[in-house]
């Protein structure tokens, strides 16, 4: 906790100081989070014979690329001043739309600082990344926006599609995917990644104890003068996930407006009457919405 004073109805600095700590969120952890975050540490240390591969699939804003971008916030590029070489223990990428294997290639060697490099044809340019991570005995490549791997023509979704499996033996390294839930069908559909990929999910959240857990952490967080019972209140709980869609940013979003809304009006605690006053539509809902507020009939929307 941030021990942020306190303050009375109309104390305006300190309210000014609470709301800031508010917005700065946290990585909030939750327990699937502390199990995919374990299985990604076990392959960092794992020798070559035990080296394996995950997926991380999820909906748009569900946390997917924060646990990819959190893991290697905490393995970053060694600087060794008696060596003529660093370590780079995470390699961390992100597939462009129109991904190929010289974008792919491109994208490692940009992360490696040797964007320059990307000048040269498709095959040297993956010769040379592969080489790079291998000098820097990079032990984990993370490739965010996985399904791109299944865009272009069928013979440019081969060629990528192989040079991840071959980037793996190359390199001694093991390779983390996130991506959308198309990226699932990736790997079920390729025997060869189905058989090197372990698929892991990040489904929307329901109401259970992982929900619970992720609403009272978030309560902590606010540090308001009076207690919510986010995680303890069933009503309360099921609300927030219904006018959030079980979205990890979404519930964010609400809740901070939410612990906004009890600072500024002093009531200090966030209950089924504050945010049935929020501004606030459910995301699934805002297109019809919108289309009502234009006169727009439904089946034109």
């Amino acid at each position: 906790m941030s021990g942020v004073a306190a303050a009375a109805p109309g104390n305006g600095r300190v309210n000014e100081e609470r709301i800031a700590h508010i917005k700065d969120r946290p990585f909030i952890h939750y327990p699937r989070f502390a199990k995919y975050l374990g299985k990604m540490e076990r392959m960092l240390v794992a020798n070559d014979e035990n080296r394996k591969n995950i997926l991380i699939a999820g909906v748009s804003g569900n946390g997917k690329s924060s646990i990819g971008k959190y893991f290697l916030e905490a393995n970053l590029p060694i600087s060794q001043p008696d060596s003529d070489a660093d370590f780079a223990p995470i390699v961390y990428v992100s597939l462009p739309e129109d991904a190929n294997v010289g974008s792919f290639a491109g994208r490692i060697l940009e992360n490696l600082w040797e964007s320059r490099k990307a000048n040269v044809n498709h095959s040297e340019r993956m010769h040379i990344a592969r080489s790079m991570l291998k000098a820097l005995g990079t032990k984990i490549l993370i490739i965010d926006e996985f399904q791109q791997l299944n865009t272009g023509t069928r013979r440019n979704r081969e060629a990528l599609q192989n040079t991840v499996k071959e980037i793996g033996e190359y390199c001694n390294l093991s390779v983390v995917g996130i991506g959308m839930p198309p990226a699932v069908d990736i790997i079920l559909s390729e025997p060869q990644l189905n058989r090197r990929f372990e698929p892991l999910a990040l489904p929307q959240w329901t109401f259970n104890d992982e929900s619970r857990s992720l609403l009272g952490a978030m309560e902590d967080h606010f540090e308001l003068q009076k207690k919510s019972f986010l995680a303890e209140n069933d009503t309360l709980a099921r609300r927030i996930l219904l006018q959030t869609d079980g979205t990890l940013c979404w519930i964010m979003e609400f809740l901070e407006m939410a612990a906004i809304e009890a600072i500024n009006s002093g009531k200090e605690k966030i209950d089924l009457k504050l945010i049935d006053s929020l501004d606030w539509i459910r995301p699934s809902k805002r297109a019809a919405h919108a289309s009502r507020e234009l006169g727009i009939q439904a089946d034109e929307a």
